[in-house]
């Protein structure tokens, strides 16, 4: 979707944070960049363990109460971002790339056929086959869903965006209904 091909800068977190701190770090840059006070950026880290919840947050897609997963050493966070619930945990690369997106580029599925894309290309990159599929949000491979996607937009300022699994324990899952697509593998 973006066709300027200048390098953007990425602001590269290497230990695990709070989601929360994270969250308040995206508001702040998406802030500035809607008042033009800073360029397009990207984000990367890894989370501490959290299970988010979306714009789209559907409580029984939580197979774990938040009593159980405060005694797990999981958080439970109300994200701004789009769609249902989630997990983070280190291990899983997450990407939050910070765009004002042009007139051109105002497209939201667009944007996010983007970012379904990076996936694919990714996942080629290291030699796993990555896909899409038809009215399912994400990457995938034959084993399961391999990044997922939920985002915000500001005054087109994007925000949030996409988490990747590379080497997550991915028994955090268990504690939710990944996405809300009850019976899929993560």
């Amino acid at each position: 979707m973006r066709t300027d091909t200048t390098p953007l800068p990425v602001l590269v977190i290497r230990e695990p944070q709070p989601y929360a701190a994270s969250a308040a770090l995206q508001e702040d840059l998406v802030a500035a960049r809607v008042k033009d006070q800073i360029g397009d950026a990207i984000l990367l880290l890894q989370h501490q363990p959290v299970v988010t919840l979306g714009r789209r947050k559907n409580l029984d897609s939580l197979r774990t109460s938040p009593t159980d997963l405060a005694t797990r050493g999981i958080d439970l966070f109300e994200s701004s971002r789009g769609g249902d619930a989630t997990c983070h945990a280190p291990g899983q690369l997450v990407a939050y790339p910070v765009l004002k997106l042009k007139d051109d580029e105002r497209d939201v599925h667009a944007y996010v056929a983007s970012l379904e894309e990076i996936a694919i290309l990714t996942a080629a990159d290291f030699g796993v086959e990555a896909f899409r599929r038809d009215g399912m949000t994400g990457a995938w491979t034959k084993q399961g869903k391999l990044a997922a996607i939920g985002i915000r937009m500001t005054r087109w300022v994007t925000s949030h965006g996409m988490s990747f699994n590379v080497n997550i324990d991915l028994t955090v899952f268990s504690n939710i209904v990944p996405c809300g697509l009850a019976g899929e593998q993560v």
